[in-house]
């Protein structure tokens, strides 16, 4: 029983001879660097492209509704505007000391008294 295995027995073609490793040269290795480097500035490019597209895609819509905003105001703009142009209008009316009596007339309904009223009757003639 003190007996030992016996070693298993290899086969000779299983057996791989021992061949020495060989060093890379310096062209191999600056060629492996320069791949590393290449791949390292690709990832590093789409890393930037996506985040200037997500950026993008988030700035559409708020381009959007900054637009119908603007178009808005535009349109309130113009209409102030227009309200605007007949308020000077209206001023420059309103100082005038030639139609202060019109103006007294149109404000409160009050008549010159020497002003006759004239009264149009539809279908009836006036006899003489």
């Amino acid at each position: 029983m003190n007996a030992s295995r016996p070693a298993p027995l290899r086969s000779i073609e299983s057996r791989r001879p021992h061949r020495p490793r060989r060093r890379a040269s310096s062209q191999e290795r600056l060629d492996r660097m320069t791949q590393w480097e290449t791949g390292f500035k690709i990832a590093a490019d789409v890393t930037i492209s996506l985040g200037a597209i997500l950026a993008l895609v988030r700035l559409v819509p708020s381009l959007t509704t900054s637009r119908t905003q603007l178009q808005k105001l535009e349109t309130e703009v113009e209409s102030t505007r227009e309200r605007v142009e007949i308020l000077q209008a209206d001023f420059g009316r309103y100082f005038d000391p030639k139609q202060a009596r019109i103006l007294r007339q149109e404000q409160t309904q009050l008549v010159d008294p020497f002003q006759q009223r004239v009264v149009w009757v539809e279908g009836e003639e006036i006899e003489k």
